[in-house]
Protein backbone atom coordinates (compact mmCIF):
# COMPACT_ATOMS: atom_id res chain seq x y z
CA UNK A 1 0.00 0.00 0.00
CA UNK A 2 2.70 2.17 1.19
CA UNK A 3 4.64 1.84 -2.67
CA UNK A 4 1.26 2.40 -4.40
CA UNK A 5 1.07 5.70 -2.38
CA UNK A 6 4.40 6.41 -3.41
CA UNK A 7 4.16 5.65 -6.82
CA UNK A 8 1.02 7.87 -7.27
CA UNK A 9 3.08 10.77 -5.83
CA UNK A 10 6.02 10.17 -8.17
CA UNK A 11 3.89 9.60 -11.01
CA UNK A 12 1.96 12.97 -9.84
CA UNK A 13 5.40 14.76 -9.50
CA UNK A 14 6.82 14.05 -12.85
CA UNK A 15 3.33 14.16 -14.90
CA UNK A 16 3.07 10.65 -15.93
CA UNK A 17 1.67 9.94 -19.15
CA UNK A 18 -2.40 7.95 -19.05
CA UNK A 19 -0.45 4.82 -20.63
CA UNK A 20 2.05 5.41 -17.19
CA UNK A 21 -0.72 5.64 -14.80
CA UNK A 22 -2.05 2.76 -15.87
CA UNK A 23 0.83 0.62 -15.48
CA UNK A 24 0.17 -1.54 -12.05
CA UNK A 25 3.57 -1.81 -11.11
CA UNK A 26 4.98 1.56 -11.69
CA UNK A 27 8.36 0.35 -14.19
CA UNK A 28 7.32 2.68 -17.19
CA UNK A 29 7.72 5.67 -14.83
CA UNK A 30 10.44 4.21 -12.40
CA UNK A 31 12.72 3.51 -15.53
CA UNK A 32 12.20 7.15 -16.46
CA UNK A 33 13.32 8.42 -13.02
CA UNK A 34 17.16 8.91 -12.02
CA UNK A 35 17.34 6.98 -9.21
CA UNK A 36 19.17 9.29 -6.96
CA UNK A 37 16.63 11.97 -8.07
CA UNK A 38 13.61 9.50 -6.88
CA UNK A 39 15.87 9.11 -3.57
CA UNK A 40 16.11 12.84 -3.56
CA UNK A 41 12.43 12.95 -3.95
CA UNK A 42 11.04 10.47 -1.09
CA UNK A 43 14.02 11.57 1.21
CA UNK A 44 11.89 14.13 3.32
CA UNK A 45 8.37 11.48 3.76
CA UNK A 46 11.39 8.75 4.58
CA UNK A 47 12.39 10.96 7.30
CA UNK A 48 9.11 11.78 8.04
CA UNK A 49 7.85 8.47 8.51
CA UNK A 50 10.75 7.35 10.31
CA UNK A 51 10.28 10.10 12.69
CA UNK A 52 7.05 9.16 13.51
CA UNK A 53 7.68 5.63 14.06
CA UNK A 54 10.01 6.67 16.50
CA UNK A 55 7.63 9.21 18.46
CA UNK A 56 4.84 6.60 18.48
CA UNK A 57 7.48 4.25 19.78
CA UNK A 58 8.57 6.62 22.81
CA UNK A 59 5.09 7.70 23.94
CA UNK A 60 4.34 3.88 23.57
CA UNK A 61 7.58 3.53 25.87
CA UNK A 62 6.53 6.05 28.21
CA UNK A 63 3.04 5.23 28.82
CA UNK A 64 4.48 1.81 29.59
CA UNK A 65 7.23 2.94 32.09
CA UNK A 66 4.16 4.98 33.65
CA UNK A 67 1.89 2.04 34.20
CA UNK A 68 4.87 -0.05 35.84
CA UNK A 69 5.67 2.92 38.67
CA UNK A 70 2.15 3.62 39.58
CA UNK A 71 1.60 -0.04 39.47
CA UNK A 72 4.97 -0.81 41.83
CA UNK A 73 3.65 2.66 43.66
CA UNK A 74 0.29 1.05 44.84
CA UNK A 75 1.75 -2.50 45.81
CA UNK A 76 4.45 -0.85 47.46
CA UNK A 77 2.05 1.54 49.75
CA UNK A 78 0.54 -1.83 50.74
CA UNK A 79 3.30 -3.83 51.69
CA UNK A 80 2.40 -3.55 55.46
CA UNK A 81 -0.93 -4.66 54.83
CA UNK A 82 0.72 -7.83 52.86
CA UNK A 83 2.85 -8.47 55.61
CA UNK A 84 0.31 -8.14 58.13
CA UNK A 85 -2.55 -10.86 55.75
CA UNK A 86 0.54 -13.05 56.22
CA UNK A 87 1.05 -12.78 59.32
CA UNK A 88 -2.46 -13.61 60.38
CA UNK A 89 -2.10 -16.66 58.49
CA UNK A 90 -3.12 -15.82 54.70
CA UNK A 91 -1.33 -18.05 51.98
CA UNK A 92 1.01 -15.90 50.19
CA UNK A 93 -0.61 -17.33 47.17
CA UNK A 94 -3.69 -16.01 47.85
CA UNK A 95 -2.37 -12.59 48.80
CA UNK A 96 -0.36 -12.51 45.31
CA UNK A 97 -3.26 -13.49 43.64
CA UNK A 98 -5.32 -10.71 45.07
CA UNK A 99 -3.05 -8.01 44.45
CA UNK A 100 -3.03 -9.36 40.73
CA UNK A 101 -6.67 -9.03 40.31
CA UNK A 102 -6.75 -5.58 41.64
CA UNK A 103 -3.88 -4.36 39.40
CA UNK A 104 -5.11 -6.23 36.48
CA UNK A 105 -8.83 -4.46 37.18
CA UNK A 106 -7.21 -1.31 37.24
CA UNK A 107 -5.23 -1.97 34.04
CA UNK A 108 -8.28 -3.39 32.39
CA UNK A 109 -10.30 -0.28 33.18
CA UNK A 110 -7.56 1.81 32.04
CA UNK A 111 -7.53 0.35 28.56
CA UNK A 112 -11.26 0.43 28.51
CA UNK A 113 -11.00 3.75 28.62
CA UNK A 114 -8.64 3.66 26.32
CA UNK A 115 -10.47 1.68 23.63
CA UNK A 116 -13.23 3.80 24.01
CA UNK A 117 -11.38 6.81 22.83
CA UNK A 118 -9.39 4.92 19.96
CA UNK A 119 -12.99 3.86 18.68
CA UNK A 120 -14.26 7.56 19.34
CA UNK A 121 -11.42 8.74 17.38
CA UNK A 122 -10.92 6.68 14.67
CA UNK A 123 -13.25 7.99 12.03
CA UNK A 124 -11.18 11.26 12.14
CA UNK A 125 -7.73 9.68 12.01
CA UNK A 126 -9.22 7.61 8.56
CA UNK A 127 -8.88 10.96 6.95
CA UNK A 128 -5.36 11.91 7.68
CA UNK A 129 -3.77 7.96 6.87
CA UNK A 130 -3.56 7.02 3.65
CA UNK A 131 -3.68 3.24 2.96
CA UNK A 132 -3.92 2.14 6.02
CA UNK A 133 -7.58 0.93 8.50
CA UNK A 134 -7.55 2.78 11.40
CA UNK A 135 -9.29 0.52 13.58
CA UNK A 136 -6.57 -2.47 12.72
CA UNK A 137 -7.77 -5.28 14.52
CA UNK A 138 -3.98 -7.21 15.53
CA UNK A 139 -2.38 -3.73 15.95
CA UNK A 140 -4.97 -3.50 19.05
CA UNK A 141 -4.50 -7.02 20.91
CA UNK A 142 -1.25 -6.41 20.29
CA UNK A 143 -1.14 -2.99 22.56
CA UNK A 144 -4.11 -4.78 25.08
CA UNK A 145 -1.36 -7.86 25.68
CA UNK A 146 1.68 -6.20 26.07
CA UNK A 147 -0.51 -3.57 28.78
CA UNK A 148 -1.57 -6.47 30.48
CA UNK A 149 1.52 -8.91 30.45
CA UNK A 150 3.01 -4.92 31.47
CA UNK A 151 1.02 -4.88 34.90
CA UNK A 152 1.56 -8.39 35.85
CA UNK A 153 5.01 -7.79 35.71
CA UNK A 154 4.76 -4.70 37.66
CA UNK A 155 2.66 -5.79 40.25
CA UNK A 156 4.03 -9.38 40.67
CA UNK A 157 7.44 -7.97 41.45
CA UNK A 158 7.14 -5.85 44.43
CA UNK A 159 4.54 -8.22 45.98
CA UNK A 160 7.05 -11.00 45.52
CA UNK A 161 9.30 -8.51 47.49
CA UNK A 162 6.58 -7.88 49.79
CA UNK A 163 5.84 -11.75 50.42
CA UNK A 164 9.28 -12.34 51.73
CA UNK A 165 9.52 -9.90 54.09
CA UNK A 166 9.61 -11.16 57.78
CA UNK A 167 5.56 -10.54 58.65
CA UNK A 168 6.79 -9.50 62.37
CA UNK A 169 8.20 -6.14 60.39
CA UNK A 170 4.84 -5.97 59.33
CA UNK A 171 3.05 -6.57 62.66
CA UNK A 172 5.64 -3.91 64.64
CA UNK A 173 5.54 -1.23 61.48
CA UNK A 174 1.57 -0.69 62.28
Amino acid sequence: IAVQYVLEFVQQFLGATDAERGDQHGTAVMQRVPKHRLERLLAPRRFAFALTGLLALLAGLLALSGQIGLIALEVQRRRSEIGVRVALGAKPKHVLSTILERSLRATALGMGLGLAVYLAAAPVLDHFIYGIASRDALSSISVVVVFLGTALIAAAIPAWRALRLDPMQALRAE
